[in-house]
């Protein structure tokens, strides 16, 4: 999850043992498309959750 002044900017859940997902490929792949595009519109601004 990215987050920048109180706003969700990207979400990826991964559910599934960790680093897997129960939804289609394609629909995680534009999820992380979202937190590439995100990463340089946070910059410092941003908390990174795990």
């Amino acid at each position: 999850m990215m987050i920048s002044e109180g706003k969700e900017l990207a979400l990826v859940e991964l559910l599934v043992a960790g680093p897997m997902s129960d939804e289609r490929a394609e629909v995680v792949a534009v999820k992380a498309g979202m937190l590439v595009e995100a990463t340089p519109i946070c910059s410092t601004r941003c908390w990174r959750l795990s």
